[in-house]
């Protein structure tokens, strides 16, 4: 195995982002298992809290749709490095909206390929698989979250995975991808033990 597939194998060998796609309002009624999908990203909001990890939301034209759900905007809002945007495209990559919410988030200016994305949020085979696809065209590693998406039709999750698992997409759990990211942050052997227990205690 080559050094670069050696690290492109590694579990976040890059600072983690974590992407949520129009956690909106009004696709409440309409997106199959939504409260589902809510707490998982709302899991991963928290996470990323405690493991100060960067969180991008996008709002897909909340004039007609709606804002994101006030639960989990709350929750947003508390990360440190944190942004919510509003978008007219599909895709949360689109025009480098996603580099340039990175940088009013984290003040810094980074390339795709500097971090890697962890992607929750809806419709999985529109929003979250353009930006999934846009990503990986652009270099970077994306993590899907295979329980934090989905669609209004339930039979296009599975579609929209294969699709994005081809384009070179992780396709992952919120669960494995949270002990990943304990993992690689030696908070389980150090002595930040409160920490680590706090995460795990959110995959319980």
């Amino acid at each position: 195995m080559t050094t670069a597939l050696a690290q492109r194998a590694l579990p976040f060998a890059k600072p983690a982002v974590l992407l949520i796609c129009d956690m909106q309002e009004k696709f409440r009624p309409a997106i199959y298992h939504f409260d589902h999908v809510l707490s998982t990203a709302d899991k991963l909001v928290k996470a990323a809290q405690i493991l100060e990890i960067p969180t991008l939301a996008t709002e897909q034209y909340p004039k007609g749709l709606g804002p994101t759900v006030p639960e989990l905007a709350s929750e947003i809002r508390g990360v440190k490095e944190h942004a919510i945007r509003d978008k007219s495209t599909f895709s949360m990559a689109a025009n480098g909206l996603v580099l340039d919410m990175l940088k009013s988030a984290s003040g810094k200016s980074l390339q795709y390929t500097d971090v890697e994305f962890i992607l929750c949020g809806i419709e999985s085979h529109v929003c979250v698989l353009q930006t999934a696809l846009d990503l990986t065209h652009a270099g970077a590693r994306v993590h899907v979250v295979r329980d934090g998406i989905s669609s209004c039709n339930r039979n296009e999750v599975p579609i929209a995975v294969d699709t994005m698992r081809a384009a070179g997409a992780t396709v992952s759990t919120s669960e494995s991808l949270l002990f990943q990211l304990l993992a690689i942050s030696g908070l389980i052997r150090d002595t930040k033990v409160r920490t680590a227990h706090a995460v795990e205690t959110l995959c319980s």
